[in-house]
């Protein structure tokens, strides 16, 4: 459910494990930290107890503070135990105003993993080693053979983001990158606009509106693709989700991919750096 759970004392909570959490959600990934998951009334163990145990990774945020709380060893322990039963690393652990020699004079294991020095870097520079960390373990470049036919609910989403994004020659343009025709542009969209505006109550009647007319284009030419090659749809997105289509409005971009992914997780994908698409492991 959760791409990993932060660990951590409520002493390093401002200043370092919120921004760590927040900068992590930036980059897309799900996190389990307990301001963005608990609500009033939730049973705290039960709910911190399915973060662990549901979550791929434990950040655990290293720190006197934390050597110092019951609960964040319970928590470690916790991790520790899936670290040794499950073949994949689960703990990645940081060093928060301690350094790697008193980690291991309070806990041996850990001080001799690889710390990632939450001292001497940034919390955006943590957030993006642990970023990669997680993606490299996570997922696997696509794999023809294995890469299946796209849900036509998928599908529809897919159109959706694209009409919300694209718009008339836009959305003719975004084919054409990926050597694929569509028989929507500008010129498309004026006529249906002129005739909405012209017969309003037969439009109306009808269930004509541009948007739907323009998502329904899309989905048709999508089924068109993945029919062929569910490669095809790969190409679409990554061309879609690409930094490149949207220069100075990060924001909106990190939004499109947040969503897209929601999705893709159904089939095993996922976006990843540069809007690239790789299979989950």
């Amino acid at each position: 459910m959760w791409d990993a759970f932060i660990s951590h004392a409520g002493e390093d909570k401002e200043d370092f494990a919120e921004p760590l959490a927040n900068e992590l959600e930036n980059l897309g990934l799900n996190v389990w930290y307990d301001d963005f998951e608990l609500s009033v009334g939730d049973h705290i163990p039960s709910e911190i107890e399915r973060g662990l145990n549901n979550s791929d990774y434990g950040i655990v945020v290293l720190s006197e503070a934390f050597f110092e709380k019951s609960w964040t060893q319970e928590e470690l322990n916790s991790l520790i135990q899936r670290d040794v039963s499950e073949s994949n690393k689960v703990i990645l652990p940081i060093c928060y105003e301690i350094s790697p020699t008193e980690v291991q004079s309070h806990h041996t294991l850990l001080g001799k993993r690889y710390l990632i020095s939450g001292n001497s870097s940034s919390v955006s520079e943590v957030a993006e080693e642990l970023y990669q960390e997680i993606l490299k373990n996570s997922t696997q470049p696509i794999s023809s053979d294995d890469l299946e036919k796209f849900d036509p609910e998928t599908l529809d989403y897919i159109a959706d983001v694209i009409g919300r994004t694209k718009k008339g020659t836009e959305i003719k343009q975004l084919f054409e990158r990926i050597n694929f025709e569509i028989d929507w542009d500008d010129a498309k969209e004026g006529s249906i606009h002129e005739y909405i505006a012209t017969f309003p109550v037969e439009a109306k009647e009808r269930g004509i509106d541009l948007e739907g007319a323009r998502k329904n284009t899309i989905f048709e030419k999508l089924k068109e693709l993945n029919n062929e090659d569910p490669s095809n749809i790969v190409s679409v997105i990554e061309k879609l989700a690409h930094p490149r289509n949207y220069v100075g409005s990060d924001e909106n971009r990190e939004q499109i991919i947040d969503e897209l992914n929601e999705f893709l997780k159904w089939e095993g994908l996922r976006i990843v750096d540069y809007g690239e698409v790789k299979q989950l492991r």
